[in-house]
Formats: structure tokens, sequence, C-alpha cells
């Protein structure tokens, strides 16, 4: 079969007219109106219905900001990673729901998926195998969008057909036990049938891995904190009728969760280890900055389990590239400085300092390079720091577009400079996630984001043992600073242990404690996942509010005379956060729209809405 972008390029248009010539209905709890026309054309080939399987897979959303509205501009904006200079409902405090959400109920996506699941049977040239691929493929899409529900809302209404207009429109919540064992259901037959990787022209399809590893997101989640546990998050109806509350803590969802990690790990060692973290082809700094920015790149990399494709290549016009050169997803002073050093150590940075203290501190007036002569190229500068802070962050005097950065207050891209960029770094440094020079770096590259990569199995399974207290080895012979450093022994940092062996490793990375444990998976899950919109759920479902709680800064970069530089730290101003301020537990979940409940099929509300 050709590849999923090259048929979605084919038959781009497909849901857009599915309004005109394939009636799937705008809204999966609406009923459909009775002069729909037959499908018979959409499935009367193989050709046509592979180009409707492209518009299944066009339901998925992209981790990467792709809109104007607030929902589409990324919740790390709602983390003390980003501020955007565009403020939404949370930030003045008045979100409800009535209110733009960060998340819409996927109503067209499900009745699209359905609608397909009910009628490749009547494909006359596909064989029964294909068939049944295609349908364990969708099944893993309405997984998809069910475990993404139940990350926001707990749990949602069953949809397990496409509905009629004569069959009853009244739906009830289903509990998040329901709800959660409907997607590892999925997620369980689809495995049975699919092939676990695939070949480069079959690349964007998903895959037995794929469904593992949903499988073990969805157990990771239900074992966290915020639903496992002895107490709801926040009174309620639906924490009484355990939508939004598994009712008690037990243990044995981490256990669960566990084994679904080591079943993915067992799996993928059966078949070759053909999954695992991109790995630099060069032992040095640009190398291992290259290793990270094409793990989450690069399409067929044995990196990405779960990929999404829009489109065939990275070009100007999508929109993330306007949204981060006006400024909308800007990293706050406090992200950038968690970025521990080259050596191991941590920043310790005095944010009530006087500004007569500012100017003594010699790590603030070298952040991100060693001491150097001004205007040394960016060739010769000694970077100091974790090199996913390059990649993620754009820094004064770092590479960019072949020459270097000038992100100073009056540099060309400075926020007082006159270049076209001015705004990308407002803060004394913009994002560089995903975008990276808007240049030769991404332009044209083939098109690739991920829902799941390999990361993530290893920190999850890591946050298991911990949990459990079975720091290993275990079946495979690994332990928890195993699945730990798999993302910091790819980008050169010094491994996690247990026992400081050498005599030369930092206290921090001396690893002998659960909180230490805890501390280094989290560090490494967020430096890791930067804008690919996972912070927010971390600390939804480990229920870390007290991580929002601080005041938020910028940097000012003033260019001295000598062309050396002096940065000051000040109030980060453009943008209140009323909600982490004023914090109400109740923003660990999202409120339902109103406008769904007042449809009146059956929705309660979310706890505090």
């Amino acid at each position: 079969m050709k590849k999923i972008y090259i048929i979605a390029l084919a038959l781009c248009t497909l849901l857009t007219t599915s309004c005109e010539d394939f009636k799937l209905g705008d809204n999966f709890l609406d009923k459909p109106s009775v002069g729909d026309p037959s499908l018979e054309d959409v499935f009367q080939n193989k050709l046509n219905a592979d180009q409707a399987l492209a518009s299944c897979y066009s339901t998925l959303r992209t981790r990467i900001i792709d809109g104007t509205s607030y929902k589409y501009q990324g919740i790390d904006q709602l983390t003390e990673i980003m501020a955007g200079k565009r403020p939404s409902a949370y930030n003045d405090g008045s979100i409800n729901s009535a209110s733009d959400p960060s998340y819409d109920i996927p109503s067209k996506e499900l009745r699209v998926l359905w609608t397909y699941m009910e009628n490749v049977d009547r494909v006359p040239d596909m064989t029964p195998e294909e068939k049944n691929t295609r349908k364990a493929e969708v099944k893993l899409l309405i997984a998809y969008h069910y475990l993404e529900m139940l990350r926001y809302f707990g749990g949602m209404p069953l949809i397990d057909h496409a509905y009629l207009p004569s069959e009853d429109f009244h739906f009830s919540r289903m509990t998040v036990q329901e709800h959660a064992d409907f997607i590892v259901k999925l997620c369980d037959e689809a495995a049975k049938v699919l092939p676990w990787k695939t070949i480069d022209d079959d690349f964007g399809h998903l895959t037995a891995a794929t469904a593992k590893a949903m499988k073990f997101k969805t157990l990771l989640f239900i074992a966290s904190p915020l639903l496992n546990s002895a107490t709801p998050y926040k009174e309620g109806e639906t924490s009484t009728k355990l939508i939004t509350w598994l009712g008690d803590y037990q243990e044995s969802r981490w256990q669960d969760a566990l084994d679904a990690g080591f079943d993915f790990m067992k799996t993928n060692a059966e078949n070759g280890s053909w999954y695992g973290v991109v790995q630099p082809t060069e032992q040095t700094f640009n190398g291992y900055r290259e290793a990270y920015a094409n793990g989450y790149l690069n399409r067929n990399n044995g990196e990405i389990i779960f990929p999404v494709q829009k489109t065939a290549r990275w070009q100007k016009n999508i929109r993330i590239f306007s949204n981060t050169r006006f400024g909308m997803n800007m990293p706050c002073f406090e992200h950038v400085n968690e970025y521990e050093f080259i050596d191991g150590s941590q920043p310790n940075f005095d944010y009530n300092a006087t500004e007569a203290e500012l100017d003594a501190d010699e790590y603030f007036q070298n952040p991100y390079f060693k001491p150097h002569a001004p205007l040394e190229k960016y060739a010769n500068l000694e970077y100091t720091r974790d090199p996913r802070l390059y990649e993620n962050i754009l820094v004064n005097e770092d590479r960019w577009q072949g020459r270097q950065a000038l992100v100073y207050d009056t540099g060309t891209e400075g926020p007082g400079g006159k270049g076209g960029f001015k705004s990308v770094a407002l803060n004394g440094f913009g994002n560089r996630k995903w975008t990276r020079d808007h240049k030769n770096e991404i332009l044209n590259r083939p098109f690739c984001t991920s829902y799941i990569r390999m990361p993530e199995i290893y920190l999850g399974i890591a946050e298991c043992m911990v949990e459990l207290n079975k720091l290993g080895p275990d079946a495979l012979g690994h332990d928890v600073y195993y699945y730990i450093n798999q993302t910091r022994t790819r980008i050169g940092l010094i491994p996690v242990a247990a026992t400081n062996v050498t005599g030369t490793m930092p206290d921090r990375l001396i690893c002998d404690t659960d909180d230490k444990l805890f501390n280094i998976i989290f560090y490494e899950r967020k430096m890791e996942y930067v804008m690919e919109q996972e912070r927010f759920h971390d600390i939804n479902r480990r229920m870390l509010k007290d991580e929002l709680k601080f005041k938020r800064h910028y940097i000012k970069i003033i260019q001295n005379p000598d062309k050396s530089f002096k940065i000051k730290l000040k109030p980060f101003v453009l943008t209140q956060f009323a909600w982490a301020d004023n914090w109400d537990n109740k923003y660990y979940l999202q409120p339902l729209p109103f406008r769904e409940i007042n449809k009146d099929y059956g929705l309660l509300q979310n706890p505090g809405w």
C-alpha cells in the first residue's frame, strides 16, 4: 500500500467533501439525516477504501501548534514551560464550560472511524486479511481518541458503532475503569492482527507496537495519583459515580501498567529490538543534538511508535512557524534555567537576588556557553548545558540559519531588533522545537510528528518500578537505571547510578532514594517532551500543582560596548497566570463543553465546573 501521506494528499479533501459525498455527520451524538446518500461509491473498490482509510488517519491531532485559536496554541502554555503572547481564559481565571476549550470532544472523528469499520467488509477486491488489518488500524485510531478523552475529561460515553436515526440517543458517561477497559480491549484486539513494525512504504500505519504502547500509556494514566487514590481529587457527582476517579488506591494498578510496559519490551526484544532511541552518529555535542532532534522528527526511525502525519513535508505555511515567529509560545526563564550542566550539576539560581548580586553572578553572565571573547563564532563556542536545551530553546549566540542567533535586546532576532523574527525571542530566548532554524534544518524535510515514542516507554516503566519499589533487574536484565539512562546516554549526559562508584558524580545523580529517582524521571520527561504537549498531562495525572506556583521571569540581554553581553532578570508581565495563582483541583480535568451538556443526551459535568 502506498504511503499514508501520499494517499492523504491524493484525496486530501475527502473529509471536507464528506459533507457532500461521504455523509458521516458532524457529531456522533447527533442523529444523522434520514436522506444520507449511499456509501457504496466510497467502498466499491480497494482504491477508494484506502482513500477512506486516509480520512480516518486524518482524524489524528499533531503535537505541534497548528492553529490560531487557543486550543491549537499548545497546552505546554498551561505549564511552567511556556507562556503565550495570546492569553486564554486560563490566564485571567475565567475558564469555564463555555470557554474555548483546550480539547474538544472528537464527535465527527469517531463517526468517521465507525463508518469505515462498518463498511470496509463490502469492498469486493480486498482480501479478508487486508480488511482485518485495516479494521485493526481503525480500532487503534478509536482507542487514541478515547485515550485523549480519558486524559482530558475522565470517563466518557461508550460509542461502539455509527448510530442510525432510529436508535436511542441517550448516553451516560462510563466509569474511569470501563473507559480504560474499552481502550485496552481495542489495543489487545489490534495487537493480535497487526505487524510489529511497518516497512518504509507503509510507514504511518499503526502497528502491534502502537497497540501495546497505547495500552501501556492508558494503564500508566489510570495508575497515577489523579485517579488511583484513596480520595477523589475533587468531590462531586461524577466522583461519586466513579466517572472521574477509580474509587480507591490499588497498588495492583501500577503492577498492571508495569506488566504492560514489560510486555512491550519483551515483544520488542523478540522482534530484534527494532524500537529504541535514535543514537548519535558521532560522540560530539552536535552529534548529540542531532540525535535528539532526529528522534522526534525523522520518519521510520525506530523511536517513533505512534506516528502522526498531516502533510508530506515541512513547509512555511504550517501554522507553528508563524505562531513561533510572533511569540505565541515563549519559554519562561524558569524552564530554561532547569537544564543541567554537562558535568551533571544542577543550576542554583536565586530568583530573589538583588540586581547587584545578579551582576556579580558568573553563572548568570554565561548561562549557555563557557566564557569567551566577544564576537566569538558559534562554531568555536563551548556548550555548557544539556544538549536538549539548544534544540528546544533558541538562545543568544547559538547557530541560526548559518550564522549566530542575535537575540539580545536590539539584535536581529531580539525583541527590539529590526529583523523578521524579532518576536521569536521576546523573553530573551525563543522556541526552537519543531521549527528549528525556520530554514534549512527543517523546511522540506518529510513531515512527521508522534503521539508516542520510545522515551515514554522507558521513563514510564521506570516510574512504575519506583512506585512498586521493584528496581530490577527485570526478566530482560534491565534495572530502573537502564530505563532512566536511555534518554541521557544518547545525548552524552552523565548516567544516573545507585551509588557513586567513580567518585565524580554530582549528588543529584546518585539516585538511591525514591524521591531522587522520581525527580530525575520527571526531569527527563520534561526536557525530552518540551512542546510535545506531555508536561500538561504529567502535572495533572501526578497532581503536581505546586510545579505551577511561582513567579515567571524573562531575561533582557544587553550588548555592551565591547560586544560582550549583560543579562538582567525581569518579571514576566505579558500574561496573567490566574489559574495557577488561585489553584482549584478542578483544573486537573477539563470542563465538558456546555454546548454538549445542553444537548441533554446524558453528560454530567466534571467536579467544580
